[in-house]
């Protein structure tokens, strides 16, 4: 049989200590039964024990796992207006803005100085605080 892992983020899964696929494969072929898989992105912070999955014969088990998300605080002097991944979230200063884990570009916006880029990794292990001044 086969199982389908769906993710917002990227993951190895195991069972037991064998990496035996990825979330970016469309199935992984397993024997038929129950089993306990382990998925995990080591450089996101995440892991998680998925139990008593069932595969089927000839079957695709599709397993969703939702994953929390992290924090951002975003501060820049001056004030900035702040997009993450294009979208406007607010001005700065932004406390614990809550965010999936992975890659994401900030950009800083005030009409007095040129527009600032960064490219960030918000992972589970602690929030990532960034801090801009805007007239260097």
């Amino acid at each position: 049989g086969f199982v389908t892992i769906a993710a917002p983020i990227e993951l190895q899964v195991f069972e037991g200590d064998s990496l035996i696929g990825s979330s970016r494969n469309p199935r992984i072929m397993l024997m038929p039964g129950r089993r306990t898989l382990r998925v995990a992105n080591p450089a996101l912070g995440f892991e998680r024990v998925i139990p008593d999955v069932v595969v089927d014969a000839g079957g695709t088990s599709r397993v969703t796992v939702p994953v929390p998300n992290g924090a951002l605080s975003v501060n820049a002097v001056p004030w900035a207006e702040v997009l993450l991944d294009g979208k406007v979230i607010g001005e700065t200063p932004i406390a614990n803005y809550a965010v999936l884990p992975g890659s994401h570009e900030i950009v800083l916006r005030n009409p007095k100085f040129p527009e600032q880029r960064r490219t960030v990794v918000v992972t589970l292990t602690a929030p990532l605080r960034v801090g801009v001044d805007l007239r260097q």
